[in-house]
């Protein structure tokens, strides 16, 4: 890096990446892994269902938890779950 006015870590990862790429005797390999939500439950027992039925569709899929604090459909199904008003929920599927 004498050749730079900053450290490695400083340059931004474009840079980064060029940096390794001018080394000599050096290969750059590397990959890329996206996660995207593919379903939303309220349990982790309805999300492990979900996997077991739907996996052959999805390849790897894992439970993950995000807060649904700001999403007004997800809050107001709750609101209506304990204050009675929503009265049916079906048995999901083994």
């Amino acid at each position: 890096m004498a050749d730079r006015e900053c450290r490695f870590l400083e340059l931004d990862e474009d840079d980064q990446w060029e940096a390794l790429s001018d080394l000599e005797d050096h290969t750059v390999t590397g990959w890329h892994q996206r996660w995207e939500i593919v379903n939303s439950h309220f349990t982790k027992d309805a999300a492990e269902a979900f996997i077991r039925r739907k996996n052959h569709d999805y390849g790897e899929m894992r439970v993950c938890v995000e807060s649904q604090y700001y999403a007004w459909e997800f809050e107001a199904i709750k609101a209506a779950i304990l204050d009675g008003t929503l009265t049916h929920i079906p048995k999901l599927p083994e």
